[in-house]
């Protein structure tokens, strides 16, 4: 998982499935990666990212990904979905 979202070439995986299975096992490294991923101007990967991160840094301190989540939410440029999740996330 974590290469898939490392070096975001084609896999049998889509990269939003990585992003989701990431959050899922609340896999803590995969934040910096995830992170690097945000912005890309996919509503759904931005989605996925949010929810992901508010797994991995559950019951965490992670100032990097409440800073990036919190951008997230402010955003005008973000959808109304992905910042409702982003607010949930944090």
């Amino acid at each position: 998982i974590l290469n898939r979202l490392a070096d975001n070439q084609p896999s049998s995986w889509k990269l939003e499935r990585a992003i989701w299975r990431a959050g899922e096992l609340k896999m803590k490294g995969s934040s910096p990666l995830l992170i690097n991923l945000l912005g890309t101007g996919e509503d759904l990967r931005d989605y996925c990212i949010a929810w992901a991160l508010g797994w991995c840094n559950e019951n965490s301190n992670d100032i990097t990904a409440v800073d990036a989540l919190t951008k997230l939410y402010e955003s005008n440029q973000s959808s109304e979905f992905v910042s409702r999740i982003a607010f949930e996330a944090l």
